[in-house]
């Protein structure tokens, strides 16, 4: 439970009204576009009626105004449904804008020019340069 990857899926409502940013993201690769439910439970490696099962309670979600995570807000929650087409992001940190920093590993540690670990020195924040990905975490960061 709780294993990635983690998906931003936005049906045809939710992208129309931001549209740009969609084909924007779309263009970079960053987000994938399907034709319908179809296509994107083949992607997904889960069956359509898991996925138009998975809408079907979002739905009634999205009718009560509440689910199991607290969520308050429910917007276009009637178009899930298989016959959508859908713009889809895969939530991951990516390289957006690099402000230089220090090389580190995927634990923080930081790197010598050659590549090895310098024992004891961990960098954190943007000293860390290059952890962004393709994309800046901008709503997703936490500040301290």
């Amino acid at each position: 439970k709780n294993v990635g990857p983690f998906r931003l899926i936005l049906n045809e409502a939710s992208a129309k009204e931001i549209e740009w940013h969609c084909k924007h993201y779309h263009g970079r690769g960053i987000m994938k576009f399907y034709k319908n439910g179809y296509e994107l439970a083949k992607d997904m490696g889960i069956s359509s009626e898991k996925l138009a099962d998975t809408f079907k309670k979002y739905r009634a979600c999205g009718k009560a105004k509440k689910d199991f995570t607290g969520k308050k807000f429910f917007k276009n929650t009637h178009r899930f449904t298989l016959d959508s087409h859908f713009y889809v992001g895969i939530v991951r940190p990516v390289v957006h804008y690099c402000m230089g920093g220090l090389t580190c590993d995927t634990d923080g540690a930081i790197l010598t020019d050659g590549g090895k670990r310098i024992p004891g020195l961990f960098g954190a924040g943007e000293v860390n340069g290059g952890i962004h990905g393709k994309n800046r975490l901008g709503g997703l960061t936490c500040d301290t």
